[in-house]
């Protein structure tokens, strides 16, 4: 392990000072946001992700505190990369994770439960390596020749090393795993999001891309940080750090904006279960509405695809299928023909009212009629009069 020099020293030490307090100010701000309350907006999601993520900073910076009153009190600080640094970062992960799930799921998809239970190992080792120093008993049958060696000494030996590089493969095994599911989440989300809106809108997504490529840099960092231990690569990545905690909490401030615009989209992203949406279905300010309403208010105009089905329209809506048809059924009281046929009808209502000289058969073609006979049936069942007639009304206005 490379020893740092007093120049050296006093750079780490002015560093762990500023980014130490950045992060202290940092948690600071995100727990103390509070969300904006809107019928659209999942408000308690937002707050659950963003405390998460709060969390997260905050243990980076007493993890940066405890290497500062190490250095103060004149211990090797490099020393804390054996174990102590990768624990706290293990923690790290879960929770920063959970938060990002918490907004990209409004929950946290990854169960406290799985979270203990990873963290299993990570104790285990932990405590068999301060068992064997502390404990004589322990410590003599492991290194008989060194009861009396320091603890730098005690990190040198042969059992030491083993512990730390299993320590060091997990850490970093969990880490590789939790960035690619980082990854797998945020292409979910944006392909959810995609359902209900489009263009300008989704470009408010940017935040989300930021925030998640931000903790995927700062895992990497963490990772590579323990295991190199050099003075200035320490000092380098600490200023990464400190740049990417700025970042991540502009960010998680910035994502409040995608509730407040993209709420819908939000509450029945994980709404799987019947009796969920039979819940939602059943609330007053029915949030399904909100959803279909999106869909159909898109630019695209996805009704007029050809081949759509009921299955393809609840999955485009990321909705049960059932809950769908009974939504339509029995709040609309149509079938999903009779729906689907009356989007056609009002796009052909528009197409006459702003292009008056179209002809039928082009008009017929456009909305996914098979031809303009269908459509002038079609037409007559909904409005009670036929196309012709319908353009003529609007000529004698």
């Amino acid at each position: 392990m490379e020893v740092a020099t007093d120049g050296i020293y006093f750079i780490i030490y002015v560093t762990y000072i500023i980014v130490t307090t950045t992060c202290f100010a940092l948690s600071s701000v995100l727990y103390l946001t509070k969300g904006i309350k809107t019928p659209l907006s999942n408000n308690k999601s937002y707050i659950k992700g963003k405390n998460l993520i709060a969390t997260g900073i905050l243990m980076e910076g007493f993890v940066h505190l405890l290497m500062f009153i190490t250095i103060v009190l004149g211990y090797d600080y490099q020393n804390m990369y054996e174990f102590v640094i990768p624990t706290i970062f293990f923690i790290q992960i879960i929770v920063i994770y959970a938060g990002l799930q918490t907004f990209l799921y409004s929950k946290v998809n990854v169960s406290y439960k799985l979270g203990v239970y990873m963290s299993v190992p990570i104790v285990v080792i932990a405590l068999i390596h301060y068992a064997i120093f502390f404990i004589p008993g322990i410590h003599a049958i492991v290194d008989s020749n060194n009861l009396t060696a320091s603890y730098d000494a005690y990190l040198e030996c042969a059992t030491s090393r083993v512990l730390d590089a299993l320590l060091t493969a997990y850490v970093v095994t969990i880490s590789s795993i939790g960035i690619y599911f980082l990854v797998v989440s945020k292409v979910r989300f944006l392909s959810h999001i995609r359902h209900y809106h489009d263009g300008e809108v989704c470009s408010k997504c940017t935040w989300i891309h930021i925030l998640v490529w931000s903790l995927i840099v700062f895992y990497i960092l963490c990772c590579v940080t323990i295991l190199v231990t050099t003075p200035e690569f320490n000092v380098t990545s600490l200023w990464i750090q400190f740049v990417l905690s700025i970042i991540i909490t502009i960010s998680t401030l910035n994502i409040q904006e995608i509730y407040l615009n993209l709420g819908p989209a939000f509450g029945n992203a994980n709404a799987n279960s019947e009796e969920q949406q039979t819940e939602v279905a059943a609330n007053g300010d029915d949030p399904i509405s909100v959803i279909i309403d999106r869909w159909v208010n898109r630019g695209d105009r996805p009704y007029l695809a050809d081949g759509l089905t009921v299955n393809k329209v609840a999955e485009q809506m990321c909705l049960n299928k059932r809950l769908f048809s009974q939504y339509l059924n029995n709040v609309l009281n149509q079938n999903f023909n009779a729906w689907l046929n009356e989007l056609k009808v009002k796009e052909v209502k528009r197409i006459i009212e702003e292009e008056p000289s179209q002809n039928f058969n082009t008009i017929a073609n456009r909305v996914g009629f098979t031809d303009a006979p269908s459509m002038t049936k079609i037409f007559k069942s909904v409005c009670g009069m036929t196309p012709t007639m319908y353009r003529n009304s609007l000529q004698k206005e």
